[in-house]
């Protein structure tokens, strides 16, 4: 999985390879831009997909598929099918993504994997869900300043609790229906 800013890369190729694959490239808000591998356009033969921004200008290079998001976060995932664990590493290997203006020498894709820590892609299921929730908790700002809290929460919290909460929603609120 890649989560690339296309702010800080201008338009990015995904060179998606051959072989028993299956992925494919969203915009941010999880709208779907592509499939890739067998059920993508590339049926399975590999290709290399364009990836333009909101405000990138139109490219056309010969052979690539071409896709506009409209947003500059995109996400891009893509799985390895084969059987056979070493044709599939090799395969996941052979994935790459660079900048377009690095398509003459493109710089090698940094593969990450969790390499024996613990790590799940789903959600806790049962109690362990709400547990999970527990509660506020802080969120990192990537920016210089303090910490944001949900909700405006004041300062100290977890443990204050001043930050007022929302109720939930009720179902069918805005359905249009009548009556």
């Amino acid at each position: 999985m890649a989560f690339p800013n296309m702010k800080e890369t201008d338009p990015l190729v995904v060179e998606v390879p051959p072989g028993a694959v299956a992925g494919g490239i969203t915009d941010f808000w999880q709208r779907p831009l592509t499939d890739c591998g067998q059920t993508g356009p590339d049926k399975g033969k590999g290709g290399k997909f364009l990836v333009l921004g909101p405000d990138d200008p139109d490219l056309k290079p010969e052979g690539s598929f071409v896709l506009r998001s409209p947003t500059v976060n995109i996400w891009s995932g893509h799985r390895a099918l084969d059987p056979d664990p070493v044709k599939a590493k090799a395969t996941a290997a052979a994935l790459r993504i660079y900048p377009y203006s690095q398509r003459d020498n493109p710089p090698p894709t940094r593969h990450v994997t969790p390499n024996g820590r613990k790590w799940t892609g789903e959600q806790p299921r049962g109690l362990a869900y709400w547990e999970n929730l527990g509660g506020p908790k802080p969120v990192s700002c990537p920016l210089p300043g303090p910490a944001v809290s949900p909700a405006g929460a004041s300062p100290g919290w977890p443990e204050s609790t001043s930050a007022p909460r929302a109720g939930p929603a009720r179902a069918g609120a805005d359905s249009g229906r009548r009556g």
